[in-house]
């Protein structure tokens, strides 16, 4: 099976920076739909693209994580507890998830997963500072001296003009 998949923010989840320590709660299978039908419908074009959210199926429930299949073709795992930063943890526009037959490292992955989720509830967090949005860093290039001096144009062809 080929498996084609975005795996996003996966440092964050690891890290788990909760946004809300109080309020931890799982996250219903129609929240978790509806976050897996954003997911999925986002890189797909409107003749694939799924026209509700009723066409998705639960396929697996791991208690702290879901995996959704649209029947038009893409999958989604979802985090079952609202302190995860970023619920959807894995993707795909196309295909389908079969948890009973993907490789190893993708099993580890998801046993890494449910492992971090669960361990939220027997950890303390800190919760990392927002940082400033809209800071401008331009001009990255502006008054750089370019050149390749001797010995780095050695090999360079010689054009007149």
């Amino acid at each position: 099976m080929k498996l084609r998949a975005v795996l996003t923010n996966a440092v964050t989840l690891m890290i788990l920076l909760p946004s809300n320590l109080a309020g931890a709660e799982t996250i219903s299978h129609a929240e978790a739909m509806s976050k897996a039908y954003a997911a999925i419908t986002r890189h797909q074009s409107d003749s694939r693209r799924v026209p509700s959210s009723s066409l998705l199926k639960l396929s697996y429930d791991a208690g702290s994580y879901y995996i959704f299949n649209s029947e038009r073709g893409g999958w989604a795992v979802v985090a079952a507890d609202n302190r995860v930063p970023q619920a959807v943890l894995a993707y795909s526009p196309s295909g389908s998830f079969d948890i009973d037959n993907v490789p190893a490292t993708v099993r580890s992955l998801l046993d890494g997963y449910a492992g971090e989720i669960d361990a939220l509830d027997t950890r303390e967090y800190v919760i990392a500072p927002k940082r400033a949005s809209g800071r401008s860093v331009a001009p990255l290039l502006g008054e750089t001296a370019w050149a390749q001096g001797d010995p780095f144009n050695r090999m360079c062809p010689v054009i007149d003009g």
